[in-house]
């Protein structure tokens, strides 16, 4: 099975063998990674050698990180051949792959030597015969097996260490390797260990020693021991690439941090539909009711897969993780055993067979395959043993049952529902989402915990703010630092960037908003005032919940989007009667666009609606009054805007007698000698040319594509990532949109680009956005381009041939014609 790289692995991996041509070309590892980092503008930290190791001075140690889910283990099987081919120059390496534990070796070595996995695939695209070998097959492993190919050799590196006075397997003489060691070859290497008659162990490690391997080291933060170290140093490697989320930093003064030569943003996951996001997260006080939630909401998902799979044939069996608590001799503690039980007394769960424990003691997992069509389990229980490297993409719902103050919370076993079943969103939505659950606690107390744990998985901004410390060299310096904000080789003339307004009968110019939106007849009797059911359902929350998104600047957020509304006691009597009701409401979602009297007759027709067709009551509507309130704000605003919509469109239309234009009266300014108006910095690793201002703002990481395209286009003079809430904008019926960048073109017009995933680019906000944008360009005489690329594909012809051709906008005869 062939997996087609992600752009950002493909990135990985081009920049691997960029640095490794250079590490050959210059024999100087140190000197590579700068010209490299320097080469593509890569924001990481200087080169650290491994001086105190004498085996390892000199060599290429270097680190890439890859948040949790985006793909390390492939990225690692084609830069094997990679480093072989354009380091090495061989085709037959020895490859020594080390894994954090034995979960994570074993799922390793089964994928590497499966025909149908995309590991295999991987291996096979980079070299043409490989053995896969476990570290137990490599101490007997042929003279005839190394020179035939690629032998990658997977084990742990608490397989390869010797400690105190107890020696391994792996540095005992082995006589199955003596083939390995002929006489004629002595002095070839220096062994470890040189007995008095000059002979020396025929080991396990004195064949890597001999060899110089590539050493891969997955999950490298958990390898950073004084001892790890001591161990590779013995093997003598050609070369060390550490894969991991959450590269080490070092102490204050950057002592022993990873070499990182490329870090894979978050949003390039989530951009590359590698995992599910947004989080749902829904915490409940009582154990018992938060795992029924959770596997009703297994079994909803289960019905949406089986829609998903009629539709696209893709077959998807969705996962609860439940997590348990330990055993305790001193209290009642819901173990692995009692929750098991639990789900077949009062859950109808069938057997053990369809809810296996899956803990370090037991581990009724073994030998099955989650992933067949045949398989009946619906859920997992476990402690922490999930966290040791369990893939499963089809897990979607967790539930920790212990309380989310203690040591066994959320975060624990995140990582294991986030993974994207096909690497490929779904076209059912629900289906692009983790759910997780949670008992005791406030929403924000679990959210925090949540984000915290993503933090630790690599789904956060990575700070490198400690680069600085050894040397303080400029070179270190984070991006943005003060000192290279000041230096600024080309000073631009100020943006004026012509608006769009509605010229007055006096000659005057003013801007277009929501007054002119709403300059007709109108009244509330026309607003439609029946309630679907898909726009208020009568059914109150019993949870709090919310969900974990990224935000607008690539920073983790939580967001409560629904909370507890207490339960009032049906069979007494509340304090409020219809009349109260019907002046609450109103009150409640008053507006000053509505005459008081006129809302007051609508919302009455809405209630009278409901208890009639839908067939409420008076109790009920009382009850669940916040929700109706919530639904019938809404419903205002959906009319509103859809009223403002109508009106913008006929305001904006071209032809004679059209007041509107796009005028450089009452532009929009940006002034270099004025500070710029955005809020966060971009902290990524491309480096621009053509920025307005000295520093960027923030830019995830397809915006940042498209801001490198604009600062190397020639027709492009200058750019400015448009600051959100103060800077360039254009009104919408809601409120208003901020493009992403304006530009100013070498022939003095202005481009305007508004980003759009492929996704989103067909919805109806970017269809008003779009509408509003031509709208600018169209009015404006010949002199503003506005384009909306839909996805990264072919985005730089879309921008170009924007640019080229220009927009439609009407001549001195207000016909429409071609710029």
């Amino acid at each position: 099975m062939r997996f087609e790289l992600r752009n950002y692995q493909q990135e990985v991996l081009d920049v691997i063998r960029d640095y490794m041509r250079e590490c050959s070309k210059l024999d100087d590892a140190k000197a590579a990674y700068e010209v490299v980092r320097t080469r593509r503008n890569i924001r990481t930290s200087s080169y650290l050698d491994l001086e105190e190791y004498e085996d390892l001075r000199h060599i290429p140690y270097f680190c890439v990180r890859i948040p949790t889910g985006g793909g390390k283990t492939i990225v690692g099987c084609h830069a094997a051949g990679v480093i072989a081919h354009e380091y090495l120059h061989t085709a037959r390496p020895l490859v020594l792959w080390l894994t954090p534990n034995k979960t994570i070796r074993d799922q390793t070595i089964l994928a590497l030597q499966n025909r149908n996995h995309p590991y295999y695939a991987a291996l096979s695209e980079q070299f043409e015969t490989f053995y896969v070998l476990s570290g137990k097959e490599g101490m007997t492993v042929s003279r005839g097996t190394i020179e035939a190919g690629a032998t990658i050799v997977v084990t742990t590196i608490q397989s390869s260490r010797v400690a105190d006075d107890e020696l391994r397997k792996v540095y005992e003489d082995n006589g199955s390797l003596l083939e390995h060691f002929p006489e004629s070859e002595f002095g070839s290497f220096t062994p470890i260990h040189i007995r008095e008659d000059g002979s020396f162990p025929k080991s396990f490690a004195n064949l890597l020693r001999k060899k110089r391997p590539i050493v891969i080291v997955d999950e490298a933060h958990n390898v950073r021991t004084e001892l790890s170290f001591e161990t590779l140093n013995k093997f003598a490697p050609s070369c060390i690439l550490e894969l991991t989320a959450t590269p080490h930093q070092g102490d204050a003064q950057g002592r022993g941090r990873s070499n990182v030569l490329y870090s894979v943003n978050a949003h390039a996951l989530r951009a590359e539909e590698m995992i599910k996001m947004p989080i749902i997260v829904r915490t409940l006080q009582d154990w018992r009711i938060a795992l029924s939630h959770a596997l009703d909401e297994r079994q909803r998902l289960e019905k949406l897969c089986a829609a998903h799979a009629e539709a696209s044939g893709e077959f998807i069996r969705p996962i609860l993780l439940i997590q348990a608590e330990s055993a305790s001799q001193t209290e009642s503690r819901l173990t692995p055993s009692v929750l098991q039980q639990w789900l077949i007394e009062n859950e109808k769960f069938e057997s053990k067979e369809e809810c296996p424990i899956a803990t370090g003691k037991d581990d009724e997992l073994a030998n099955r395959d989650i992933l067949s069509r045949q398989s009946s389990i619906k859920c997992v229980i476990t402690q922490q043993k999930l966290r040791e490297g369990w893939d499963c993409p089809w897990a979607y719902v967790m539930c920790t049952v212990a309380p989310a103050r203690t040591a066994t919370a959320v975060e624990q076993i995140l990582g294991r529902i986030m993974r994207m079943p096909g690497a490929k969103r779904k076209p059912i939505e629900d289906l692009n989402h983790a759910y997780a659950y949670s008992v005791g606690g406030s929403f924000e107390e679990v959210a925090q915990r949540i984000v915290d744990g993503l933090v630790q998985i690599g789904y956060d901004k990575w700070q490198a703010k400690d680069f600085i410390k050894d040397g303080g060299s400029q070179e270190d310096l984070p991006l943005f630092d003060e000192r290279k904000e000041t230096e600024r080789k080309t000073t631009y003339a100020p943006l004026r960037i012509p608006q769009l307004c509605e010229e007055t009968t006096s000659g005057l110019f003013e801007l277009i908003d929501e007054t002119q939106m709403l300059d007709t007849d109108w009244s509330l009797e026309d607003f439609d005032f029946k309630l679907s059911e898909s726009e208020y359902r009568h059914k109150r929350p019993t949870m709090d919940e919310g969900k974990i998104d990224f935000s607008g600047t690539g920073k983790l957020k939580y967001q409560r989007v629904s909370g507890i509304q207490l339960q009032l006691d049906r069979l007494g009597e509340t304090r409020m009667s219809e009349a109260d009701l019907l002046t609450w409401l109103v009150k409640q979602t008053r507006n000053d666009r509505f005459p008081p009297s006129e809302l007051r007759r609508w919302v009455l027709r809405v209630m009278n609606h409901l208890k009639g067709e839908r067939g409420l009551t008076e109790q009920e509507l009382i009850l669940d009054r916040h929700q109706l309130r919530e639904a019938l704000i809404e419903k205002l605003n959906k009319e509103l805007k859809s009223l403002k919509l109508r009106n913008l469109q006929g305001l904006l239309s071209l032809g004679e007698g059209s007041r509107v234009v796009t005028s450089d009266e009452i532009p929009c300014v940006f002034d270099p000698d004025e500070p710029y108006r955005s809020w966060d910095k971009y902290d990524g690793p491309m480096h621009f040319n053509k920025h307005f201002y000295s520093w960027v703002g923030n830019l995830n990481w397809e915006e940042a594509q498209c801001a490198s395209i604009l600062d190397r286009l020639p027709e492009v003079e200058v750019w400015l990532r448009n600051p959100v809430k103060e800077g360039f904008r254009l009104p919408t019926s809601t409120d208003y949109f901020y493009p992403d960048f304006v530009a100013r073109l070498i022939d003095g017009r202005y481009l305007v680009v508004e980003y759009k995933g492929e996704v989103d680019w067909t919805n109806d906000d970017s269809k008003e956005k779009r509408l509003m944008g031509e709208a600018w360009a169209n009015h404006s005489n010949g002199k503003c381009v506005f384009v909306m690329p839909g996805g990264p594909t072919s985005l730089e012809n879309t921008i170009v041939h924007a640019i080229k051709q220009g927009l439609t906008s009407t001549d001195s005869s207000g016909q429409t014609r071609i710029n």
